[in-house]
């Protein structure tokens, strides 16, 4: 990426590229939870190891290191000012389509449209019980809020002590949190009220990473090579693979090992790969590379959005593929969830995210000091 590519984003949100693998780890997501391997294979050694390679939780710590990049990197050369405009663009953005959803879900389920293991809610506090994959995917959901609201002050120490730093930093109690808990197969098993310290410094090391990529010259001589990115993306591919095998497979003799353990260190792994992945991004994509950056807009709808599509083709398909043909029936039903996703976008995500930014916007004019302060 030359260094004209890397400006041109500043001071604006976006970074070529980005979207690209968001959409990926969005349908990762989404491949984890609906199990694509048709049930005639899903015993077989072939289905096992795609299953196996699926790693959900791994592709939220992927979300977690883009979402800390995101945020901060339009504000590394200039100041955030008043918060409150950028906690409301924040919290509408991410919180108007996730309340929707709940209402569709949870709320509603008693209707018959939605089975209840679709449902998004709330954990109640020091409840850390009866939590499976689908019902826990609202802890990201709430680990993201959490971290816009502690953005400002985060911004103030990752300056006076440096990002890479304060993420070694927030290591710490994350591993107290291990240490409380060291059997812990999944993040929402530490409640919702507790999980984002986990998370949290995949999201600082996304911080650190928007801090060292905006400060310095790009040239093109720090560009990476196609094999050098694709070592990085085999790399991460493997180790959300052993990832997967410790927590579901153990070797014999040794305890299952959770995805709160194993992510960790993965999270650095992933802020490598996404600085190789920037820097190798061509600066105008085109055929698959574009339609892939397309895909990302409405990510955050597949990730919202895949569960209540995977109840539709429960509905309609009976819980099961087609007999004669299983793989045309996984194939379907993925395209199926795909497609109920794509639809929430548009009716729901795409309007609240012009909703989230027509406020930032207003209120970003109604604090300024002028408008404080007229003559």
């Amino acid at each position: 990426m030359s260094t004209q590519s890397i400006s041109s984003n500043q001071p604006g949100p976006r970074v070529a590229g980005l979207d690209a693998i968001r959409f990926v780890a969005a349908v990762w997501v989404v491949l984890h939870h609906i199990i694509p391997i048709p049930e005639p294979m899903i015993e077989r050694p072939l289905g096992v190891w795609l299953n196996l390679l699926f790693n959900g939780p791994a592709a939220v710590m992927v979300f977690f290191v883009l979402s800390g990049f995101v945020i901060h990197h339009p504000f590394v050369h200039r100041p955030l000012g008043n918060p409150i405009p950028f906690w409301a663009q924040r919290w509408i953005r991410i919180g108007l389509p996730a309340g929707i959803m709940t209402l569709l879900t949870y709320r509603f389920h008693f209707l018959g449209v939605f089975p209840p293991w679709v449902g998004f809610r709330l954990q109640p506090l020091g409840n850390g019980a009866g939590f499976d994959d689908f019902s826990g995917l609202m802890w990201s959901l709430v680990a993201e809020s959490i971290y816009y609201g502690l953005y400002p002050l985060l911004r103030v120490a990752g300056a006076r002590v440096g990002w890479v730093r304060l993420a070694t930093f927030a290591l710490l109690p994350a591993l107290a949190l291990l240490m409380w808990q060291p059997r812990a197969l999944l993040f929402n098993h530490f409640t919702h009220w507790m999980a984002w310290i986990l998370g949290l410094p995949a999201w600082l090391g996304g911080c650190a990473l928007a801090e060292s990529m905006a400060r310095r010259a790009v040239t093109t001589s720090e560009s990476r090579g196609s094999h050098a990115v694709l070592a990085w993306r085999i790399a991460v591919l493997a180790y959300g693979l052993v990832a997967s095998i410790l927590k579901e497979h153990p070797w014999q003799g040794l305890p299952q090992i959770g995805y709160p353990w194993t992510l960790q260190p993965f999270a650095l792994l992933v802020v490598g790969w996404l600085r190789a992945e920037i820097l190798s991004f061509p600066a105008s994509a085109g055929g698959l590379a574009r339609l892939l950056e397309r895909g990302g807009r409405w990510s955050y709808s597949i990730y919202l959005a895949h569960m209540a599509g995977l109840s539709l083709w429960i509905a309609l398909a009976g819980g099961r593929d087609l007999a004669t043909a299983p793989w045309l029936g996984a194939i379907l039903r993925t395209v199926l969830v795909l497609a109920v996703c794509y639809l929430f976008f548009l009716a729901v995500e795409w309007p609240g995210w012009q909703v989230a930014r027509w406020t930032g916007r207003r209120l970003r004019a109604a604090l300024t000091p002028a408008a404080l302060n007229p003559a």
